[in-house]
């Protein structure tokens, strides 16, 4: 097997290893091996019991490996849990060269002073990305690079992690073997699989329901502009499900799939999980209020995730959220190799098309020098957290 890339998607209440590949040297890459096992020592997103997650992984590691018949030794990791969240920053430098020209170390200066103003007690960065940059008080579209000025401003979007959950994380995996090369907030990674450019351009979100939380990503002019995560999920609808009709968990989620009906009437079934469902907009709709966003996405949301599998929830959302609301419902592509919509972030953190914060931050400005300064800094990071 040559080309063996591979990512980890840490959720919490599975654990999914996707591996891409080329079984000779003519083929395309492709997805060569995936494999899904219940991750018990999660809660929201939080480790809480290193042996069983570290057995959950391997347990992906050894069936992904015995059907690519190779080793795997480096993986990208999914980032979420409530320990994820975004914040804005302002950074400023003044022009350093006598020419007055913007030069790459002006940029690097004033991201830098944006995350020196930010706090970030008992967090780290995972993601620093320029939204907006202006020059003397007027915007620049594009990169600033070699424009003249005197004060180079810069509007930056930080995607934080709770330090200790971020260690655990990594530590977990590299005991293991595997070497971390990157890590990347699961919803970015999710919104990478399957939302289009020019849905990010005009404004979208994409709200993945998993087992235990929500969380989200909110894209406008073809960048992120918040990430979030609610602690609530599709396994509240479950416990719901089973309390109101006096049956066990397993049955109750059945009974939420629609895999089997119960002895009750459809209404009194409705009532119960669709209170939860309006729980899920609610707590979106705020988060969207809270960045003036709130029934203002032209393309709407997209829901993933398995919670996605139930039936009617386009039609809350949109009446919560009044935006457009769709679930995926047929998958092309690559992605249609999946076995469901839960495997989408796995994917993302593999498309090739998905461009690291490291890329982002310059806006399309691609010297070397920049960027290689900015993924040294990213893997002293990775270096510092490791045990």
């Amino acid at each position: 097997m040559r080309n063996i890339r591979t990512s980890i998607d840490i959720g919490s209440s599975s654990l999914r290893m996707l591996v891409f590949g080329r079984p000779d040297k003519k083929s395309p890459e492709q997805i060569v091996a995936l494999a899904e096992v219940e991750s018990d020592g999660m809660r929201q997103g939080y480790i809480i019991d290193v042996k069983l997650v570290q057995k959950a992984i391997l347990s992906c590691k050894e069936l992904c490996e015995d059907k690519i018949d190779s080793k795997i030794n480096h993986a990208v990791v999914g980032f979420s849990g409530m320990g994820l969240a975004s914040s804005y920053g302002i950074g400023q430098a003044i022009i350093s060269r006598a020419d007055s020209l913007v030069s790459e170390a002006d940029i690097l200066t004033a991201l830098n002073d944006g995350e020196n103003n930010i706090s970030l007690e008992n967090r780290k960065i995972i993601h620093r990305i320029a939204l907006d940059y202006y020059l003397d008080g007027n915007q620049v579209l594009g990169t600033p690079l070699g424009l003249k000025g005197i004060k180079l401003e810069v509007k930056i979007f930080f995607v934080t992690a709770m330090t200790q959950h971020l260690e655990t994380v990594l530590s977990v995996i590299s005991k293991l073997g595997i070497e971390v090369v990157d890590i990347i907030a699961s919803p970015l990674a999710t919104a990478s699989a399957v939302l289009s450019e020019k849905q990010k351009s005009v404004g979208v979100g994409i709200i993945d329901i998993g087992a235990e939380t929500v969380s989200a990503a909110i894209y406008e002019n073809g960048l992120p502009i918040s990430v979030f995560v609610l602690p609530i999920g599709s396994n509240d609808i479950t416990k719901d499900i089973a309390l109101g009709l006096k049956i066990d968990f397993e049955e109750a989620e059945n009974v939420k799939l629609g895999i089997i009906q119960p002895n009750v009437s459809r209404k009194k079934l409705e009532d119960i999980i669709f209170a939860r469902v309006i729980d899920f907009f609610e707590m979106t709709d705020t988060q969207l209020k809270k960045i003036k966003r709130s029934g203002l996405l032209p393309a709407g949301v997209l829901i993933v995730g398995r919670g996605s599998l139930i039936n009617g929830i386009e039609a809350f959302a949109k009446d919560v959220l009044r935006l457009p609301a769709k679930t995926l419902t047929e998958a092309t592509g690559a992605l249609a190799e999946l076995p469901d919509s839960s495997w989408y972030t796995a994917y993302g953190l593999l498309n090739n098309n998905l461009q690291s914060e490291n890329e982002l931050e310059i806006q399309d400005q691609k010297d070397e020098n920049v960027i290689g300064s900015i993924k040294r800094a990213w893997k002293n990071l990775l270096h510092q957290l490791l045990p």
